[in-house]
């Protein structure tokens, strides 16, 4: 998602994405990527446009091998490159246009946070204290995660009593996840990071002590309402309604600062 809506922040107006809704048609492959964007509305306040990713999954068929390709982006500014590497881009464009099968695609609202004025008020949405980095329980010392690329990349800091299934532990049932994060090479946590970061946590589905090995998301609205300060940010998901077999996921995040910078449901 964050990387669809790179493409769009490339295709408008407005700096900043404000509102990210994405509808998942079938999963994703480590493969390159083709990224539409259809402009909708690049006026006045808000930017709106819509962005289709495609992938050939046949080629991840035929070689899993690829697995430190860039994705690619229709409608982006020109770059420096020229020579064999435009050509190679171009021809990356030209097969997945051909081959590339619709895996997700996004609504997508941009505006300027920094000029949004009105009353701000929030219910019961302070951010939980935040524990000792010492007294978190890692992802690179977890049993189940330690193995994932995306969760080293993104290491989340649990709390003990939220944290992931390790398959030893008894199940909790509270359905809650809560974790601390940034990421693994320093960089600042930004408002296209929080796209990723908010669908990065462990789903809190595997703390409601039902059977469940895989959590896959069909709809996913995410809502930004500020720049992020530097340093980690605070993540806290909640599942409370499991209805034959489909579940919601609710998620706040929270800035070094304490601000609540996004909110999203899934």
């Amino acid at each position: 998602m964050a990387i669809a809506a790179r493409a769009v922040g490339h295709c408008v107006k407005a700096p900043h994405p404000l509102i990210i809704s994405a509808f998942f048609i079938r999963p994703a492959a480590v493969v390159p990527a083709l990224v539409t964007v259809k402009v909708i509305r690049d006026s006045g306040a808000y930017s709106i446009a819509e962005a289709i990713v495609y992938q050939d999954l046949k080629s991840n068929n035929n070689n899993t091998k690829q697995t430190n390709q860039t994705p690619v982006a229709t409608k982006r500014p020109p770059t420096s490159d020229s020579g064999e590497n435009a050509d190679a881009n171009d021809a990356k464009i030209a097969a997945l246009a051909t081959e590339g099968v619709e895996i997700f695609r996004i609504t997508a609202t941009f505006t300027d946070l920094t000029k949004a004025k009105g009353p701000s008020k929030l219910i019961n949405r302070r951010p939980p204290a935040t524990l000792p980095w010492d007294q978190r329980l890692h992802v690179s010392t977890h049993p189940v995660l330690n193995g994932s690329t995306i969760k080293r990349n993104l290491p989340i800091g649990y709390h003990p009593d939220m944290s992931p299934p390790d398959g030893v532990s008894p199940r909790r049932e509270h359905g809650i996840m809560l974790g601390w994060g940034k990421f693994a090479d320093g960089r600042p946590t930004d408002l296209l990071s929080l796209i990723l970061f908010s669908d990065g946590m462990f789903p809190p589905a595997g703390n409601l002590n039902v059977k469940s090995s895989w959590v896959p998301t069909l709809q996913f609205t995410l809502h930004l309402r500020a720049i992020p300060a530097p340093g980690e940010v605070c993540l806290r998901s909640k599942s409370r309604h499991l209805v034959a077999g489909h579940i919601d996921e609710r998620q706040h995040i929270w800035d070094s600062t304490g601000t609540l910078v996004a909110s999203s449901v899934q």
